[in-house]
């Protein structure tokens, strides 16, 4: 056990934190993108401005689209290798303009960084020309080319899902104009086809206005109208019909949801909203005026269809109210779309949020949180706004109704379908977003929110209740990195302070998440020069030790500064006690996404050990004695002289020719055979199953060892073993023996 003083290095906390320590510095496994510049990823969008739900093409990114260019006009291979690298360089120049805050469409963007390349280069006709090509094949209308071009910034999640709900609502505007318009046409038609019959129609003064001016005195309208009126048919609506059918028409005509011919804005109403009280008093004060709407498009269908019967149908609809509404019916009205934050938690109150998700109103909530871990000096105390906001989301998926999804601001462009789903869904819907936005980290919001995400500080999760009947088919989380390992491993190379070139694989926590900003400092201490680094171990292999060495062991986390030189710098045990937490919270989720579930687990072994003990080999059985009275004593007496020396050393038995099997040839350690398939592919005449599906070796002789060998390593349980090759003329003997050899 080391001294005291090596622990109290670990336990104490900054009070007054050294803000010079995450200066200038990043995560050492976020070095390699410090210079977003120069990669190729998802941002920036383009945001545009027509946009239907059913295409889910309401953004693009840049990358996204100069590849669809690339595709379509520059040869494969050698000969559009100078066009690809021209608009590579522009795709690279718009990137940087929008990383220093010029904003603008495409197009614009577009034409600037063509203007900055081509006054830059020595020889600019090629690269004009190139670029020139690029433009014509770029669309130019809203879709693309006239779409905003945006960064990864603390407001991109308003703007995505604010976006996102605009096609949605044009979507169900689109389908609601088309229904609603049909009913309208088709009960005036009812109303026109039962006046063209009545009394009303045929008298004179309607004939002579039927026909038009021109004609008074070519026809005696008197007299049509007294012949007209007497082969009259009688087949009138009824007045409870036409009444009825005269107020469907009217509550169709000027409902208040959606404008009946197209607009700029589709809507009439308001939609959006920043607090779930107003949103909530919003969609009850239009109640009344919904299940008016709702009733009348139900009794149209049925007019139309001629099938409504006032004795069955009058006293249902009487009776109709909100409660006679279904989900279907509210899918046809746009959802309804609250924006929160961190802010807003305090003041809106959880209950509030709870109470929308737990309902079936169709109400969605964007919960944008700024912030997950808290600063030491918050008056709030350690990690509690910052936690409870982070754990939103998974509160939410308890109530096991409403469509929940949980992303950081980076991962919004790849679940884009997802964030649809969530506003078709029927019910209610909570997108909880980390911004990733913060004016004291060292790194961009898109590496931030995508840093949360790694370190499982805010793992991606999607539930939707809607997509089946169990977890397997409602809970997603294969979106996020290394989704079955407790945190994503990747493998690094740094220098060290000695300049000395390390290469390690290097795993990243929460406590590497917070190292990316400079708030967080009090978390972190500088490690003492003397220190052993033997006693150092980074802070994931601390986490797995579960000895009494933990108590001496001082747990780091490694960073590189501006000059790419690798620091360790240590954790202090309230960020030790954190990471914990979050690290117990992503088993959970883990087990909710079926990965390493500890029920299925315990099943498992459960059925493994009875497996095991019901296939035990049993000890031989002992041979049968013989009963005394059937032994005479004669017999007894040549036994006994018979017998060996029972002092002496038995001889050995002699081994069965037919049992032995030498040591070269091919053999399969049947019992353990797990049904594979892999070596009867192979050759299924050298391998076959016995009764009990378990392979053997059938014919050593039906194949080649190069097989053999093949077999042996494509066995999941590596219970082939080759031997030596029967043919000793066979090809490429000499490396088939080295491969063989891992299976002696």
């Amino acid at each position: 056990m080391k001294s005291a003083t090596v622990r109290k290095l670990k336990t104490k906390n900054r009070q007054t934190p050294d803000q010079s320590l995450l200066t200038n510095t990043v995560p050492a496994a976020l070095a390699a993108r410090r210079d977003l510049g120069n990669l190729r990823y998802d941002y920036p969008l383009i945001l545009t401005s027509d946009a239907r739900a059913t295409d889910q093409d309401f953004i693009f990114t840049l990358s996204g689209v100069i590849d669809q260019i690339l595709q379509e006009i520059a040869p494969p291979g050698g000969t559009g290798e100078q066009l690809r690298s021209h608009i590579l360089r522009l795709e690279q120049e718009i990137r940087t303009l929008v990383q220093h805050g010029i904003s603008g469409s495409l197009i614009e963007l577009w034409e600037l960084a063509a203007a900055n390349l081509i006054g830059a280069a020595d020889n600019s006709d090629s690269l004009e020309h190139s670029i020139d090509e690029a433009r014509n094949a770029l669309p130019v209308d809203g879709k693309i080319g006239g779409g905003e071009i945006v960064d990864c910034d603390g407001d991109m999640p308003a703007r995505i899902m604010a976006l996102a709900c605009s096609a949605v609502r044009e979507t169900r505007a689109e389908n609601f104009r088309l229904r609603v318009n049909r009913l309208i046409v088709r009960l005036t038609d009812i109303l026109h086809a039962d006046y063209t019959k009545s009394d009303k129609a045929r008298t004179s003064d309607s004939l002579k206005r039927s026909v038009g001016t021109g004609y008074e005195q070519v026809f005696d309208f008197d007299e049509m109208s007294r012949i007209l009126s007497f082969g009259a048919a009688r087949d009138l609506l009824s007045k409870s019909r036409r009444q009825r059918i005269e107020n469907t028409l009217k509550a169709l005509e000027s409902q208040k949801f959606f404008a009946l011919t197209p607009t700029p804005d589709s809507s009439i109403y308001e939609y959006e909203f920043d607090s779930c009280a107003v949103a909530v008093k919003e969609f009850q004060h239009r109640m009344l005026e919904l299940v008016a709407l709702i009733k009348a498009i139900h009794i149209a269908d049925l007019e139309i269809a001629n099938i409504y019967k006032e004795s069955k149908h009058d006293s249902y609809f009487d009776r109709f109210d909100e409660t006679s509404i279904s989900t279907q019916d509210l899918a046809m009205f746009p959802p309804y779309l609250v924006y929160l934050d961190d802010e807003h938690l305090q003041d809106t109150g959880l209950s509030e949020i709870l109470a929308i998700l737990s309902s079936s109103t169709p109400i969605k909530i964007l919960f944008q949180t700024n912030t997950i871990l808290s600063s030491l000096n918050d008056p709030e105390g350690p990690f509690s706004t910052g936690f409870h906001s982070a754990q939103l989301a998974t509160m939410a998926i308890g109530i096991n109704s409403a469509y929940v999804l949980q992303s950081g601001n980076a991962g919004l462009f790849r679940l884009r379908g997802q964030i649809i789903g969530g506003l078709n869904f029927e019910g209610p819907a909570l997108f909880s977003i980390f911004s990733g936005s913060s004016a004291t980290a060292n790194v961009p919001p898109y590496l931030m929110s995508a840093a949360a995400a790694e370190a499982r500080a805010f793992p991606t999760f999607i539930f939707n209740p809607a997509a089946g009947p169990d977890w397997a088919s409602r809970f997603r989380i294969e979106d996020n990195p290394q989704a079955d390992m407790p945190w994503p491993v990747h493998h690094q190379e740094y220098q060290d302070q000695d300049i000395l070139r390390i290469s390690e694989d290097v795993a990243f926590t929460v406590a590497d998440f917070a190292a990316c900003d400079e708030r967080y400092a009090g978390y972190f201490d500088k490690l003492p020069e003397n220190q052993d680094q033997d006693d150092q171990v980074s802070l994931a292999g601390f986490l797995e030790e579960e000895n009494e060495e933990t108590d001496s062991s001082i747990p780091f986390v490694s960073i590189v500064d501006e000059n790419n030189i690798l620091h360790r710098i240590l954790v202090t045990d309230r960020l030790v006690q954190a990471t914990r937490r979050y690290a117990s919270a992503w088993r959970s989720i883990q087990e909710l996404g079926g990965i390493g579930n500890s029920h299925a687990e315990n099943l498992i072994s459960r059925e493994r050990e009875n497996w095991q003990r019901e296939n035990r080999p049993q000890p031989a059985a002992k041979p049968d004695t013989l009963e005394i009275s059937e032994i005479s004593v004669e017999e007894t007496t040549n036994t006994v002289e018979e017998a060996p020396d029972v002092a002496a050393e038995p001889e050995p038995a002699e081994p069965d020719p037919a049992d032995e099997t030498s040591s070269d040839d091919a053999y399969i350690e049947t019992l353990r055979c797990t049904t594979c398939n892999e070596c009867t592919q192979i050759n299924n005449r050298m391998f076959a199953y016995n009764d009990n599906m378990q392979a053997f070796i059938a014919d050593p002789d039906a194949g080649t060892f190069k097989e053999m060998v093949e077999a042996a390593e494509s066995c999941q349980v590596c219970i082939i073993h080759p031997g030596v090759p029967r043919n000793q003329d066979e090809a490429d003997l000499p490396e088939l023996l080295v491969r063989a050899e891992d299976f002696a």
